[in-house]
């Protein structure tokens, strides 16, 4: 009878680990986050220029701010079995809109960084900033 009790209570919490699982990364992605660092086609743009930067996702939308005014917004695509995990930004407004950018990704506690190829050409496939720009974001602070 012990023995029963005991398998089914490590079947059940196991099924409650399983239930409950990981954040996906979709949903470790959501809220609002400040702008780290940024390097821009090789380029890194200063810090002061970046305090005003913020962005905010929902859901699978990705909007950049700037003092409060939506400067870019992308609809985004992951995948995240894939290594390194890949992103696809389609921009929905601006001069760009409707072309993709493809990127990869990695989620780091609560720091993201993205590499993204603003060319549209191709993927990168480490986080280096020499042709392709690179966004380090960190969550924003609860007020």
């Amino acid at each position: 009878m012990k023995t029963t009790i005991a398998t089914t209570l490590l079947f059940t919490s196991g099924l409650v680990f399983l239930a409950a699982g990981e954040a996906s990364d979709l949903d470790r992605l959501q809220g609002a986050w400040i702008v780290a660092a940024l390097i821009e086609e090789g380029k890194a743009v200063p810090a002061g220029d970046l305090a005003d930067l913020e962005v905010v996702v929902q859901k699978d939308i990705f909007t950049v701010n700037e003092k409060g005014k939506a400067i870019a917004q992308y609809q985004f695509t992951l995948a995240p079995a894939k290594t390194p995990k890949t992103i696809d930004f389609t921009h929905l407004i601006g001069k760009d809109k409707g072309t993709k950018e493809p990127g990869i990704y990695v989620i780091e506690k609560d720091q993201i960084k993205f590499c993204l190829d603003e060319s549209k050409k191709a993927r990168p496939t480490t986080f280096a900033g020499e042709t392709y720009s690179v966004i380090v974001v960190k969550r924003k602070p609860a007020k």
